[in-house]
């Protein structure tokens, strides 16, 4: 709960600050901080009004499900990582926006509850899945007229989940040491 409201938190004040150019995530402005803060920059409106709500959500499944400081750990590492992966593609637009992040969260989320509550961390994870084939990460790098009134970038669904994956990977090896 406490990596949603950082998240949340941090994706209003952006966003009542303003000025884009300083804060996402750019090919030719490959200043460190922008691996943190373009997860928290949002477009418009409507754009962070579906990503808070997905953070509410996670909020609540991690509450429900009893998630461990280390699934938290997990999804802060998973945080600049998610954004780090997307520089690799050679035509990446400018971006900003959590659902990357949020998709890392829920893949954290989903791997932690195979081992508590297996059917629903199976249902969590064939969901996930089932988003990301539909997505097609694979094709078009944009996305336009999504439903917030720009364009999506599947792509950063992707990341998100391979930086989760990754970061919870990196963290129950070391834990089981």
């Amino acid at each position: 709960m406490l990596v949603c409201a950082l998240f949340g938190s941090g994706a209003l004040l952006l966003f009542a600050v303003g000025e884009p150019g300083r804060w996402t995530l750019q090919r030719d402005a490959l200043e460190p901080w922008r691996l943190f803060s373009a997860a928290l920059w949002h477009w418009n409106a409507m754009h962070l009004a579906g990503n808070l709500g997905a953070l509410a959500v996670l909020a609540l499944l991690g509450r429900r499900a009893a998630l461990p400081l280390r699934a938290a750990a997990a999804w802060l590492l998973a945080w600049p990582m998610t954004q780090a992966l997307l520089l690799l593609h050679p035509a990446l637009p400018e971006f900003g926006g959590l659902s990357g992040v949020v998709h890392a969260g829920v893949l954290i989320a989903g791997l932690h509850l195979l081992h508590r509550q297996r059917v629903l961390g199976l249902l969590l994870l064939a969901g996930l899945m089932g988003k990301l084939l539909v997505e097609q990460p694979w094709g078009p790098l944009l996305r336009p007229n999504d439903w917030w009134g720009g364009a999506s970038l599947p792509l950063a669904h992707a990341t998100g989940v391979l930086s989760g994956l990754i970061a919870a990977g990196l963290l129950r090896r070391r834990t089981r040491r």
